[in-house]
């Protein structure tokens, strides 16, 4: 029963003992892969995603913001919304002149349909300000449906 023992720690041990040593040996590689999820771009998008309403009907979006990045911090956020077809917004900009990381609520703004259709409402990509020229930023939109 010992022999069995000795050979099973022993396998254990070769088992075990190469990926320690990659570790120790890859410390940078290893901690990349850890901080992989770290979100190190800047992500803008409304909410809700999904509007269904009537012609006329003034519907409100949140416009948000997210930086994963803890160590940098975003200067300020001014991004033009935008909408395709016959639609109204207003305000048409939101600012948000606050340094921040993690997530945020640029503000609000209140989209009116002029007619049925399915509508999108986004964010210029052009029209973003943050200050940091080499920032990557990723947008999204919502759909407006109207009866």
């Amino acid at each position: 029963m010992k022999r069995w023992e000795g050979v099973v720690s022993l396998l254990i041990v070769a088992a075990v003992l190469p990926v320690v040593l990659f570790g120790a040996l890859n410390r940078d590689k290893v901690l990349f892969l850890i901080g992989a999820s770290t979100q190190l771009e800047l992500s803008i998008w409304l909410e809700p995603a999904e509007v269904i309403t009537d012609v006329g009907v003034p519907v409100e979006f949140t416009v948000l913001a997210e930086y994963g990045e803890p160590n940098r911090l975003v200067p300020q956020v001014v991004v033009r919304v935008v909408g395709s077809g016959e639609v109204e917004i207003s305000p048409d900009n939101v600012s948000y002149m606050q340094a921040f990381s993690g997530r945020v609520s640029l503000g609000k703004v209140t989209v009116v349909a002029l007619k049925r259709g399915k509508f999108e409402v986004g964010l210029d990509p052009a029209s973003i300000d943050t200050k940091l020229p080499d920032l990557p930023i990723v947008v999204g939109k919502a759909n407006l449906i109207v009866r």
